[in-house]
This record gives structure tokens, C-alpha cells and sequence, in this order.
């Protein structure tokens, strides 16, 4: 999910696939909901990447209701925001069994805990190697869903519920 706003860091997360690309089988995709295609072509007009515009696709908008279907279609979710005021793809896409690379930043590292790979957002070259080393790792693929569908469940409404109400019998 990426868009124009500088903290999406769609730039880097982009320059990072595009990185990864010439270590990745070409059946490998990144698909970025809420962003202009017409706006990816700025990622790609280096000589150096165009040969990989073509695995690059913009869908638009995706509806709430559509994001859980998206995300099991999915290898993996690329999350790299520069900021996130909680993170809740990361933790959508950990309930869908999806492992997660996101952010070392912000809120993301508090939300992902240890089921996610956490990289630098400015580096996209630590993009791009993280990318590339848990997409030929099935096995560090299986360990991050079922460390990602436990974390979800941290996160439930009642979990939320009982934590605000052991927070207001402090302050009473």
C-alpha cells in the first residue's frame, strides 16, 4: 500500500523490488495498491531498471473487504513506511499467513515484534537483500507466518478492551 506521501516511502520500498529483481525468478511481482501507475514510471525510467517495469503493477484503490483476498494471493507483504502512527497491514497481513518485511522505524518494530523481518527504510539496498533471502528461504518463509498468525492474536479487540480498562482501574 503505497501512495505519494513522503512517509509511505514508496520511492525506496520500490527502488528496492527493483534492486532484488536481477536475484528474484522473473514470476516474482510487486503489486502496490493506492498508487498512480502513471507515478511508477519515475522508478523506472533509468535505463539501469526498465528492463523491469513490467513487474511492477499498480492496482488503485483496494476496499477494506478485498484487502484479506489480496493479501493470501501474496508471497510476501513489503512494508517499509518511513512512519505509522500503529501499522495495521503489517498485522492484516500476519492474520492472512503472510510474512512480513517492514520497518525498523516508527511504530512498526512495537507491532511486528519478532514476526517480521525489520529493515532500514532509507536503505534500499537492505530492502532489496531482504527481499531476495526470505523469497529463496521457504523455510524462514513458514517460520515468519506462523510467528506472524501468533502476534495477530495479540492484537485482538478484546486483548485491546482489557488492556484500556486495566489502564483506567490504574488511574482511578
Amino acid at each position: 500500500m503505497g501512495n505519494t506521501d513522503p512517509k509511505k516511502n514508496s520511492y525506496n520500498t520500490i527502488l528496492g523490488f527493483l534492486k532484488a529483481c536481477p536475484h528474484l525468478h522473473e514470476d516474482f511481482k510487486l503489486v502496490v495498491a493506492e498508487f498512480n501507475s502513471t507515478l511508477q514510471s519515475l522508478f523506472t525510467k533509468e535505463a539501469e531498471w526498465a528492463q523491469f517495469h513490467d513487474r511492477i503493477y499498480s492496482i488503485g484503490y483496494v476496499h477494506n473487504q478485498d484487502m484479506p483476498a489480496l493479501l493470501s494471493l501474496a508471497e510476501v507483504l513489503l512494508y517499509t513506511s518511513r512512519r505509522e502512527s500503529f501499522g495495521l497491514p503489517i498485522l492484516e497481513a500476519m492474520a492472512c499467513g503472510l510474512p512480513v518485511i517492514t520497518s525498523n522505524t516508527s511504530s512498526m518494530p512495537e507491532i511486528a515484534g519478532n514476526a517480521a523481518l525489520q529493515v532500514d527504510p532509507e536503505r534500499s539496498e537492505e530492502i532489496a537483500k531482504a527481499l531476495v533471502n526470505l523469497l529463496s528461504d521457504e523455510e524462514w518463509r513458514k517460520r515468519l507466518k506462523q510467528l506472524g498468525l501468533q502476534r495477530a492474536k495479540e492484537f485482538s479487540w478484546l486483548s485491546s478492551a482489557q488492556k484500556t480498562l486495566s489502564i483506567y482501574n490504574e488511574c482511578i
